[in-house]
């Protein structure tokens, strides 16, 4: 068992970030009984709420491909590891 493990803790270092979220007492136990009545973890109905309103900014949230952790045309992180943004919804001239 220990192996699977150690594979899972390698696997999520190499492949997933995580954001700490400060929020007032109670309103996890709200967020969680809205993902509950959509049927959707707690961590994934919070992951679509930050993809719906980065997408309203104009930003993507498609990651591309691993291997060089490029997130679409309008965003990239760089060789020092800096996330790069460009925002869709800039106005012209």
């Amino acid at each position: 068992m220990t192996g699977k493990t150690e594979y899972k803790n390698k696997w999520q270092a190499e492949n997933r970030e995580r954001i700490n979220l400060v929020v007032p007492k109670g309103f996890k136990a709200i967020v969680r009984h809205a993902a509950d009545n959509t049927n959707e973890s707690l961590n994934g109905y919070i992951k679509k709420a930050i993809d719906s309103r980065l997408e309203l900014d104009g930003f993507s949230t498609r990651i591309k491909d691993n291997k060089d952790r490029k997130i679409e045309s309008n965003s990239f992180i760089d060789d020092n590891e800096k996330l790069t943004f460009t925002n869709n919804t800039e106005s012209e001239g």
